[in-house]
């Protein structure tokens, strides 16, 4: 197989570009992305929410519980520089709430985190990113893992996505070098 040319090159890397916008086009249309970043768990059909929905409700009940321990914390400031004296019998009542919504907030957050770690929501552009390099992969031989970088890098510009670190690339083009012998046995 003869090298490509410069005009092969730049214009694989056009075709490949507009390629993976119109994939990236069609995946946003026709897949719901929430389904995926569950991360194939078992349960998945018998939860209320799906992953975008669960992180939505929690930053909203973040929102509304951070909006109220600003609230108590200024109402018990009132108390504590003896603005609320007609109150006073209030004010240990306000500080357990302040407690239990700071509490309550700390949670919230806590969850928040461990479903982030436990259920990272699946990135598109990673997917893409990996098409770009199997769309470079197949323009060059198997030996040639420089080209195959510098093409995945211009088809990945090109698309108006962002560059994966070398080290992804090289562990993509060690599994697509694994899937083509696979393939070819």
């Amino acid at each position: 197989m003869s090298k490509p040319t410069d005009r092969e090159i730049t214009a694989w890397v056009k075709s490949s570009a507009k390629y993976l916008r119109e994939k990236d086009l069609r995946d946003r249309l026709n897949k719901r992305p929430s389904n995926e970043s569950l991360n194939d768990h078992p349960d998945r059909g018998n939860c209320f929410h799906d992953y975008e929905g669960f992180v939505s409700e929690l930053q909203s009940i973040e929102h509304d519980l951070n909006a109220a321990v600003c609230r108590l914390q200024s109402l018990h400031a009132h108390f504590e520089f003896g603005r609320m004296q007609p109150y006073d019998v209030s004010g240990p009542h306000i500080v357990t709430a302040l407690g239990m919504a700071s509490d309550a907030l700390a949670q919230i957050r806590i969850t928040k985190c461990e479903a982030e770690l436990e259920h990272p929501a699946k990135s598109r552009e990673l997917s893409l990113q990996k098409a770009a390099v199997r769309l470079a992969f197949s323009m060059f031989s198997v030996a040639d893992r420089r080209n195959i970088r510098a093409v995945a890098e211009r088809i990945t510009l090109e698309a108006g996505l962002t560059i994966p670190t070398p080290a992804t690339v090289t562990r993509w083009i060690k599994e697509i070098r694994a899937d083509e012998s696979a393939n070819a046995q």
